[in-house]
């Protein structure tokens, strides 16, 4: 009668070794873009949870409140003229969120804009403006006097 040895042979974990090294090549580049994009998406989410969190703000607070979102991407807001980092962006957190954004400019609005909310929860001025992400992935953001934040998600 004769036995068989359990597990495998150095060949056949060098071929599943080396198959599965193949896979990863292969997946690498995509999951490196799919990685860039969910990041770049976030730093979009947050902004826009930004701004309406300070309009509510405003509204509810009965202050004087306002955002300015620079050329960079990064932004800053205020209330009663001070300066609130939970909910702002610097270019260091911004770089570190996610490397490969940029904004653009469309239409009239010049970058920076500096958003002022009135008690009432509208804003000044209106502007409209892209968020580029890597992959030519881009968010069209279009910032509405009544205090809405106009985001059309996707790959324009």
């Amino acid at each position: 009668m004769k036995t068989w040895a359990r597990g495998f042979t150095l060949i056949e974990l060098m071929v599943a070794i080396s198959l599965v090294g193949i896979l990863l090549a292969l997946v690498a580049p995509y999951l490196s873009t799919a990685i860039g994009n969910a990041r770049a998406r976030n730093v979009v989410s947050q902004f826009r949870q930004d701004f309406n969190w300070l309009r509510n703000q405003a509204v509810t607070g009965n202050r004087v409140v306002s955002l300015t979102l620079n050329a960079d991407c990064s932004w800053q807001s205020l209330i009663d003229g001070v300066a609130n980092a939970s909910h702002s962006m610097s270019a260091t957190e911004l770089g570190n969120a996610s490397s490969n954004i940029a904004c653009t400019a469309s239409n009239a609005t010049v970058l920076p804009v500096t958003f002022n909310f009135s008690g009432q929860g509208f804003v000044a001025p209106a502007a409209t403006f892209v968020f580029n992400g890597p992959n030519n992935q881009n968010w069209p953001v279009q910032i509405l006097t009544s205090g809405t934040v106009v985001l059309t998600q996707g790959v324009q």
